[in-house]
């Protein structure tokens, strides 16, 4: 990682968390199932090895990992959008990876009654809640903006692309 600024930023938010948005999870899902798997896979195939290297070399800097249950569901939903046996796979490594990151709930009634709720969606409305805790690494160019006109940390992982 050579850049500065995104090196402070890991360093920042290393012991506080990190989230990942439902397009990076699930690209560290198929990725951690099978490298090779993110050129096949219809979700992740916009994606490189390179990339999925250079976001697992993000997520190894946080001690705490944490997930959504939108962000499960709509992974679960998208992972298995392959052929079977890669769907099997990939259904495995997600559920070592639900063991090894923790669960964030943001009841849906408070998220729809928010003002995020109507732009964004109900996951996104989590994650934009749940942004002031902890760093959201995202790879939507519009989240990542309604962020920082919060004036909230993120990472836009499209940024840092070029570095993988």
């Amino acid at each position: 990682m050579e850049n500065d600024y995104l090196k402070e930023l890991i360093q920042k938010w290393a012991t506080k968390g990190l989230l990942l948005d439902t397009n990076l999870f699930l690209l560290f899902v198929v990725g951690f199932a099978d490298i090779e798997f993110i050129r096949n896979h219809k979700k992740t195939n916009s994606y490189s090895i390179a990339d999925y290297k250079f976001l697992y070399q993000i997520v190894s800097h946080f001690r705490l990992k944490l997930t959504l249950p939108n962000v499960q569901t709509e992974v679960s939903n998208l992972a298995r959008q392959t052929h079977p046996d890669m769907a099997k796979k990939i259904g495995n490594a997600l559920q070592r990876l639900f063991t090894a990151w923790s669960e964030l709930y943001e009841p849906s009634l408070r998220l729809t009654a928010g003002s995020h709720y109507i732009d964004y969606g109900l996951t996104d409305a989590a994650l934009v809640s749940l942004s002031e805790k902890y760093l959201l690494v995202t790879a939507d160019g519009r989240l990542a903006r309604r962020l920082s006109d919060l004036n909230r940390d993120v990472l836009n992982f499209n940024h840092y692309r070029p570095l993988a």
